[in-house]
């Protein structure tokens, strides 16, 4: 048979190996390297916005507390009789049914956005 010797296939294979992993190594230090000098920027950004959280939180701490916002109590709707609308007001059109009731409260108006007697 022709057969290559034990120790030149080993050979062959370890160079095989050698000049594969040179290969891998040329393309993958271009990636190696981006991704090193992000890290280096990201570890940089972090060092500084921990510097803002911390002057940020001392101006907050320092700064005058505000007072609460009051809440006022809800103001009853209170109807007004067409007479004294104001011109500026969205226009009102009155309901047939529009009569006092016996108890002498008047029906809430109708309004309309668009009102053909405009």
């Amino acid at each position: 048979g022709g057969g290559c010797h034990p120790l030149l296939a080993a050979h062959n294979s370890a160079v095989y190996q050698k000049s594969l992993c040179s290969l891998l190594e040329a393309c993958q230090l271009p990636l190696i390297s981006a991704l090193e000098a992000r890290l280096h920027t990201g570890a940089q950004r972090l060092v500084r916005l921990k510097k803002e959280k911390a002057t940020l939180e001392a101006a907050l701490a320092a700064a005058p507390t505000p007072p609460s916002p009051k809440v006022a109590a809800p103001v009853a709707k209170v109807d007004t009789p067409p007479s004294k609308v104001d011109a500026a007001a969205p226009k009102v059109a009155a309901s047939p049914a529009r009569q006092p009731t016996t108890e002498g409260h008047t029906p809430p108006l109708i309004f309309f956005e668009d009102s053909p007697e405009a």
